[in-house]
């Protein structure tokens, strides 16, 4: 069960060769280390040296300070090895920190588990609960060390096992106590001595992930094992969670499945007791592999029923309009914002969110934020989709504000909603209350100023809140050159651009995002792209469901996205914009062109 700290800042995803891991400073040695952030952005590293050792640092990268023991009296547990704990695992439920821990001898399968909670996690700051239920004593098929706690919907479950009959899963009654149901084994490595452990779960975009340790486990300092006898972390997953894990060859892990992420090497000796984490002075990319097209391409329904029922009054203070071109906008500070703001447009634009929440794998954010008792502002609401629907899904946040040049808001919205007529490019209405998150979405051609803007969200905000951004990248292209480059889709999307920076305000914010948000002051926490295709040819379900709503969204759009920018900024006679709307539409329902867009998501942190 020997690990390496510098594994847990491994990329997930699955490679071949095998990257060393990045450099540590500090006390780094750490034996199953257990790793959480706390909110003020300081790690805490737990790992098995004679009872549970807590480090701290303000990046992975270190410099690690040993602060003490976790128990230092050892576990209330009356069983033997209640003085010398193992395999602390970590997560935060509301405003409590837990930690699992095992209470055993080496080679023994006479375990129990343990748990005990903390504000903190600092040394001293823990009240051991005891047992968690969760014992075994050889007659059972597993050996209850190595705890990995998950939350799968409403249901919290823990992941556990170190040899004999491999890894097993168990409801839990509680984060404190296992449920009555038998655990149920998930995964089981044939070849003796059965040498499987150290399970590690999570969640991430369509799959549960499903890490662990395997191999010859001691001894590399002077008989360094055979080649593919080495201990390494190998991966499985599962679209459940709760079983089925198969490596990426399709190989079960009952069946002694599990693709290897990495395994000792050159000076890198036994990896093991594996978590993931994110360090806030990285960026993750979330980028899919390239897009497999259906070939017998079938356009799904595209109905959605989709409603809010709860309901409140909403605050407006315009309701006036201008008419050009056959379509209405808005009439405050007009001029600002060159696309419609009439029935049709409102229609498309909550197509659009609902798009961009499948797109993003049924998430309205990715910030790593709680919103119980939070406050929440959403820049340039428009019909205030985004804010209701967080509001239906999130009724524990103090208030979502949504703010939108243009009056279209709905006036029955969720108890917790509500919006403001507002420029989000002046002073806003609400300047000076201080938000937990500030979300800005689909805002291309309609910001002047964003490095502006993104000092307005960074003095808005309250320390360690946090600013996510999304939007396209404006650039179509495919995969497989099946996009001519002289398209009229391609013309569009140009001479939109080139329209939006005649004025001032880019189409294509989304490259220059990342350098605003620094230049800000603020951390980047994330940032990830996703692809978003344009057609029904995606094999996959979800992203063709993403594309079917898109091609709807530029063939029913296409007039609003030209009617104002290219007649009255360019100067295109009304006739040229029919017939290139036309073509655009004869192109995308098509569906020949495999074209797509990269959907670009930032999420940063203002320092505390």
């Amino acid at each position: 069960m020997l690990s390496l700290l510098a594994a847990l800042s491994l990329p997930l995803a699955l490679v071949n060769a095998y990257a060393n891991p990045s450099p540590c400073n500090g006390d780094c040695w750490a034996h199953d280390p257990g790793l959480w952030r706390r909110d003020d952005g300081t790690y805490f590293l737990f790992s098995t040296a004679g009872g549970i050792q807590v480090s701290s640092a303000k990046s992975l990268s270190g410099p690690w300070t040993r602060l003490g023991e976790a128990l230092p009296g050892g576990s209330t547990v009356n069983h033997p090895g209640s003085t010398n704990l193992w395999a602390p695992d970590l997560h935060k439920q509301g405003d409590d920190y837990y930690m699992y821990y095992a209470v055993s001898t080496l080679g023994s399968q006479n375990s129990v588990i343990g748990v005990a909670t903390s504000k903190t996690m600092e040394p001293g700051s823990w009240t051991d609960h005891g047992s968690t239920g969760l014992s075994s004593d050889g007659s059972q098929g597993y050996n209850t060390i190595d705890a990995n706690w998950i939350k799968i919907g409403d249901q919290g479950l823990l992941t556990f096992g170190s040899y004999w009959q491999g890894l097993y899963q168990i409801n839990m009654d509680s984060p404190l106590k296992a449920g009555s149901a038998p655990a149920a084994n998930i995964a089981y490595n044939a070849t003796a001595p059965h040498a499987i452990e150290a399970p590690y779960l999570f969640h991430y975009l369509d799959f549960y992930y499903l890490f662990f340790s395997s191999g010859r486990a001691n001894g590399y300092e002077t008989n360094f094992p055979p080649q593919g006898e080495e201990y390494r972390i190998n991966v499985c997953r599962s679209s459940s969670g709760r079983g089925d894990f198969v490596d990426k060859n399709g190989v079960s892990c009952l069946e002694s499945g599990g693709t290897t992420v990495l395994a000792s090497h050159d000076n890198v000796y036994g990896p093991g007791g594996q978590g993931h984490s994110h360090d806030l002075t990285t960026t993750m990319a979330d980028y899919e592999d390239t897009i497999e097209v259906d070939w017998g391409v079938a356009t799904p329904d595209l109905t959605d029923d989709t409603s809010s029922e709860a309901s409140t009054s909403l605050r407006s203070t315009v309701l006036e309009y201008e008419f050009r071109h056959g379509r209405r906008y808005h009439s405050t500070h007009a001029g600002n914002y060159h696309f419609p703001n009439d029935e049709v447009e409102q229609e498309r634009l909550d197509m659009v969110h609902h798009i961009y929440y499948r797109l993003l794998h049924n998430r309205l954010f990715l910030a790593p934020i709680d919103l119980a008792g939070k406050r929440i502002l959403d820049i340039g609401t428009g019909t205030g989709v985004w804010a209701i629907h967080l509001g239906d899904e999130y009724p524990a946040a103090e208030a979502i504000v949504g703010n939108d040049i243009s009056p279209i808001q709905p006036r029955w919205v969720p108890p917790n909603v509500k919006f403001y007529i507002d420029d989000v490019e002046r002073d806003w209405v609400e300047e000076g209350q201080k938000y937990d998150l500030i979300h800005c979405r689909y805002m291309a051609g309609s910001i002047k100023d964003w490095p502006r803007l993104i000092r307005q969200c960074f003095g808005n905000l309250k320390p360690g809140g946090y600013l996510e951004l999304q939007e396209s990248i404006n650039t179509l292209y495919s995969e497989d050159d099946s996009l001519p480059p002289d398209c009229n889709t391609v013309k569009m999307m140009d001479a939109l651009k080139e329209g939006c920076l005649r004025i001032g305000q880019t189409m294509d914010p989304a490259p220059h995002m990342h350098g605003w948000v620094e230049d800000a002051g603020f951390t980047i926490v994330d940032e990830r792209k996703f692809k978003l295709p344009l057609g029904s040819w995606p094999k996959n379900k979800r992203l063709k469901e993403c594309g079917s709503f898109n091609r709807v969204n530029f063939v029913e759009g296409v007039d609003a996205f030209t009617a104002s920018i290219l007649p009255d900024i360019l100067g295109w006679r009304k006739e040229e914009v029919m017939v290139l709307n036309a073509a655009v539409r004869r192109e995308v329902m098509a569906n020949t062109m495999h074209a797509l867009f990269d959907f670009l998501v930032i999420v940063a942190q203002k320092p505390m």
